[in-house]
């Protein structure tokens, strides 16, 4: 038993030790310096945490404002460069009606040379027919003629 009590005697110093140490640490920072002192770390922490957020935020703003702009002159550089294709797509499609047209009065043209060179080869393969029928006419008429 003897010994048993004296365990426990020293293990009760041991934490009356504990208790006392820890006294005279609150003694030296009263709970109130250090509730100040932690609730001040704290209210620092807390506003470098917003500061730094702030910062991100309108770096983060800060990029996709820039990127909304360079986004938008990009947008415009494409609608012009659309723009200015359509309109050549429209010039070339102007120019080959303009050709197709031109091509088809070609053709009309052609088609009446052609046509007028047939008939004049026609009129001029007709008279040669008619003369050798009249030639041939005359020489039969002097052929009868010699004979009788």
């Amino acid at each position: 038993q003897h010994s048993g009590k004296q365990k426990l005697k020293a293990k009760t110093q041991k934490n009356w030790r504990k208790v006392q140490i820890a006294h005279t640490l609150m003694s030296t920072h009263s709970a109130a310096d250090q509730c100040v002192t932690t609730g001040t770390y704290h209210n620092i922490r807390m506003l470098l945490m917003k500061l730094t957020l702030l910062v991100l935020l309108t770096l983060t703003t800060a990029a996709f404002v820039g990127c909304d702009k360079e986004k938008a002159a990009i947008e415009a550089n494409k609608d012009a460069t659309q723009k200015d294709l359509n309109q050549r797509k429209d010039a070339v499609d102007a120019a080959a009606k303009d050709a197709k047209k031109q091509t088809d009065v070609n053709a009309t043209i052609d088609k009446a040379r052609i046509e007028a060179s047939k008939e004049s080869a026609q009129a001029q393969l007709d008279a040669d027919k008619r003369k050798v029928d009249a030639e041939a006419k005359a020489e039969k008429a002097k052929v009868e003629a010699q004979k009788k």
